[in-house]
């Protein structure tokens, strides 16, 4: 679980990166919508993984505890 946990994080750093992109001016037109939409569907598995991520912690603590 720590590898996905690390790997969740990593997935976040770049979601940032993408929103200072995005916010800033350096993006525009064509390309500003599709790191929108990357940007988008990035977060969408960042949540379905840690959502998992958070099921599988809690069968864990089940057996466990």
């Amino acid at each position: 679980m720590g590898e996905v946990t690390d790997a969740l994080k990593g997935l976040n750093n770049q979601i940032e990166n993408l929103n200072k992109s995005i916010k800033g001016d350096k993006l525009s037109g064509d390309v500003l919508k599709e790191a929108e939409k990357l940007r988008s569907n990035l977060q969408n598995e960042k949540d379905r993984i840690q959502d998992i991520l958070n099921r599988a912690r809690n069968e864990v603590n089940g057996i466990y505890f």
